[in-house]
């Protein structure tokens, strides 16, 4: 048989992203039940990629909501009002360094809006994916941090000057603009 085990108290969370964490495979011959051989790897979030998904446009009359997916795994930016810092933030999602392939949708009170990309994530760096409104419209950038602090990877903050915008198409159609906002001015990098 074969046992696979990884060690939870070790493993990487939030307020520990840069600590150690170790996993393996444990294969035992059945009839034996003698131990063939185990295995142990450790990896770090120096070896890891992690992405996260925020949205700094905000609508005065509903919640917009952006969601990111990468192969199964979804991460959902809820922001109920215009404050500051009213955006829900999930979390990061950690994975090998690859080329991977994103979908988005965003929803507001100005319509629906979708498309897809395809982006290099590299092993030691934090990738917040997010969705702001400029010049009358949807626009997704990314932040690309390697802070690992703890209170980095509780947040989504960013710096202004620090967002690339990303190479995506956007499909939808603008209903109207007048009541949809950007709160990207007031965030800041812990």
């Amino acid at each position: 048989f074969t046992l696979c085990f990884s060690l939870p108290g070790l493993a990487v969370s939030p307020a520990s992203a840069a600590d150690d964490f170790t996993s393996g495979v444990i294969q035992a011959d059945r009839d034996s039940s003698m131990l063939l051989f185990a295995t142990a790897s450790t990896i770090t979030a120096a070896s890891r990629a992690f992405w996260g998904a925020n949205s700094y446009a905000c609508c005065t009359t509903n919640v917009t909501t952006f969601s990111l997916t990468q192969g199964t795994v979804t991460k959902n930016a809820r922001n109920a009002t215009c404050g500051p810092n009213d955006t829900t933030f999930e979390g990061w999602v950690n994975l090998l360094p690859q080329d991977a392939a994103f979908s988005w949708v965003y929803e507001s009170c100005s319509g629906r809006f979708h498309g897809n990309f395809t982006y290099l994530l590299e092993k030691g760096k934090k990738y917040l994916f997010f969705v702001d409104w400029v010049d009358g419209g949807p626009k997704l950038y990314v932040n690309i941090s390697d802070n690992f602090s703890a209170s980095s990877m509780q947040t989504a903050a960013f710096t202004q000057e620090n967002r690339l915008l990303v190479d995506t198409e956007i499909y939808g159609m603008v209903n109207s603009d007048n009541a949809v906002q950007s709160t990207s001015a007031d965030q800041s990098e812990l």
